[in-house]
């Protein structure tokens, strides 16, 4: 699929993080790291505060992405009817699913407008094309059945010479109201900060803003939207070292955060194209969504105050993923750890590019079978809950990187005061000893995933406790059974799990 991140995710997050060491921002290791280089094990204690909440985030924290692309495609592969599919996708709830992408802004319904010709493209295959009603009927009557909430991204291309067009948008809007589907919110417009590699003049940024605060208005004269969310502007760079892309953000904020519920951002770490394996589980590649999520905090405060933040499309590597990398084992590491980054920051949704589609789907592009990252996700769906905890970790924090949240109840029959703690351990010669003071000869539920077979990290088959995961033969998911153990906790090198506390007691938890 087309994916134009491709050509604006920041390229010089190497410059950014020597620029941040030298001043003292990013993460530096700890002298036990050092004085264990040679040892077959790294030990290190960790503390998890429990008397209150951090941060809190959405239900619906872990969700997903469908391309654009698709709808263009009737679906290529996707039969949204599939058994297969329907209980993959159940298993995920609650999420939003986000249909958008480039092709959002060249996309119309049932018949395109003649005056626009989109003469002022650059890109010759990028066409203006029309969906059909069957197109739409198919969508929310799959999301009906899983129970997906949808967000739409509407065409913010569509447009005058001076600002954003409504018509066509309203009559997408005017169908999905009169056949009844729930509609959760709205985007206009896919990553604007690098509308100048799409058109010949990109719009300036206040028009932009300007055009939500007119979507704003229509929504709310629009009886079936007045509960939908506005979510936007979808920017994609968020590079410390390039002014241009934070000065165009900035201006947009200000003149679009009153019509906005949240602010979206779209990261990725890696290009698809030239990743390799050992960045999947690289520290300071992990790092680089640190720095750029204390960025947009910086940039929120002034100019979108008390707005959230969302990432409004991300996976590890765009250019559709990194193949046999972005659908194997190895993914897990930079998911796993920006699924902690992001609650640990405030993020309130993460929306995984994609469910199907490219190398990055959670779900195979030509099997539907689930990929390692479908199951790591319905995992963390199933355990981790909403308040997110702090951690400390004593040693070498950017090579053991630890998570903590209460356990989410709704999904399972751990009682009041629950812990879950995930960690991974990027060590590649090292196994890691977790001690947990506090937990001190404490039960803990372990739940430790690592690849299975000759391919190792390449592995596209996960096992939990040594059990290969897979679907029974009607498509049901298996039975996640921990091995429950006392502390305190080895994860082996180059693999990472969930550890839930059952008897952890903790007040923010009660």
């Amino acid at each position: 699929m087309f994916k134009m991140s491709a050509f604006f995710v920041c390229a010089k997050n190497v410059v950014i993080l020597l620029l941040l060491i030298c001043n003292g921002l990013a993460r530096t290791e700890g002298n036990n790291e050092i004085m264990d280089k040679h040892a077959g094990v790294v030990s290190m204690d960790v503390t998890v505060f429990t008397s209150g909440v951090a941060e809190t985030v959405s239900e619906r924290f872990l969700s997903v992405t469908l391309d654009t692309g698709l709808l263009l495609n009737n679906w290529i592969h996707l039969n949204l009817s599939s058994s297969k599919v329907l209980s993959l996708a159940k298993h995920l709830n609650p999420v939003y699913l986000r249909i958008g992408g480039t092709l959002q802004d060249f996309l119309y319904f049932e018949e395109m407008p003649a005056k626009l010709n989109y003469s002022h493209r650059k890109h010759a295959d990028l066409k203006p094309f029309n969906i059909t009603s069957k197109i739409l009927d198919d969508l929310f009557v799959f999301a009906s059945k899983v129970g997906w909430d949808v967000m739409f991204g509407m065409n913010m291309l569509d447009r005058n010479p001076v600002s954003w067009e409504p018509w066509d948008a309203l009559k997408i809007l005017s169908y999905i109201s009169k056949k009844g589907y729930p509609l959760a919110g709205l985007e206009l417009g896919n990553e604007p900060d690098v509308y100048n590699l799409i058109l010949t003049k990109r719009p300036d940024p206040e028009i932009l803003g300007k055009d939500f605060q007119h979507l704003r208005d229509l929504m709310q004269m629009i009886p079936f939207l007045n509960s939908s969310l506005l979510v936007g502007p979808d920017v994609t760079n968020m590079c410390l070292l390039n002014k241009a892309y934070i000065d165009f953000f900035t201006r947009y904020l200000d003149a679009a955060h009153t019509a906005l519920d949240a602010v979206t951002i779209h990261q990725y770490y890696l290009n698809g194209a030239i990743a390799k394996l050992e960045q999947f589980y690289d520290p300071s590649v992990m790092d680089i969504l640190e720095i750029e999520l204390l960025s947009a905090h910086k940039i929120l405060r002034t100019h979108a105050p008390g707005k959230k933040i969302w990432l409004g499309e991300t996976s590890a590597a765009w250019n559709s993923g990194a193949a046999n990398l972005s659908n194997s084992f190895v993914a897990g590491f930079l998911w796993l750890d920006k699924l902690g980054l992001a609650a640990r920051y405030n993020v309130q949704v993460v929306l995984r590019q994609d469910f199907y589609g490219g190398s990055y789907g959670l779900i195979d592009y030509n099997t539907l079978d689930p990929n390692p990252d479908y199951w790591l996700s319905v995992l963390y769906k199933i355990l981790v809950g909403t308040k997110v905890l702090d951690v400390v970790v004593m040693g070498s924090k950017r090579h053991t990187r630890v998570y903590a949240h209460c356990t989410n109840r709704k999904r399972t029959d751990y009682p009041p005061g629950s812990v879950t703690v995930y960690a991974l351990n990027v060590f590649s010669s090292k196994d890691a000893n977790l001690t947990f003071s506090q937990f001190d000869k404490h039960l803990v539920d372990v739940y430790q995933l690592q690849p299975v077979g000759p391919m190792g990290l390449r592995s596209k088959t996960v096992a939990l406790n040594g059990e290969p995961l897979k679907l029974d033969t009607d498509y049901r998911l298996p039975k996640f059974i921990p091995k429950r153990q006392m502390t305190p906790i080895t994860i082996p090198k180059l693999t990472f799990g969930f550890y839930v506390f059952p008897m952890a007691k903790a007040s923010a938890c009660l």
